[in-house]
């Protein structure tokens, strides 16, 4: 248990660095090459946005019951067991009961 748990804090961890350390080497290297495109400044605000999202995603996916939790909510979500119909009342009440306009002719 020990061992799963290290090596899902160093997998977060390496989240930590690479969705916050790539962007930071991308602006140190356009500034010593006088980089003066925007694009790579982009690509850096999105990589260090999407640090959040990825952090959250590593700790469920590498944490064993987080994991099983998750699993079993997109489970019933995507899969469900059971399905709900809505009321019916009123079509099995004309299949089980005769109609009175019927009865009235008779």
């Amino acid at each position: 248990m020990h061992r799963a748990f290290l090596v899902s804090l160093f997998c977060q961890i390496g989240v930590h660095g690479i969705m916050m350390g790539f962007p930071l080497f991308i602006y140190i290297v356009s500034i010593i090459f006088h980089f003066d495109g925007n694009e790579v400044g982009y690509v850096a605000i999105v990589l260090a946005s999407l640090h959040g999202a990825m952090s959250t995603l590593a700790m469920i996916l590498f944490n064993r019951p987080l994991f099983q939790i998750a699993k079993s909510k997109a489970q019933s979500l995507f899969f469900p067991r059971t399905i709900s119909v809505g009321d019916v009342s009123l079509v099995s009440s004309s299949l089980t009961r005769p109609n009175d306009s019927v009865q009235n002719r008779n």
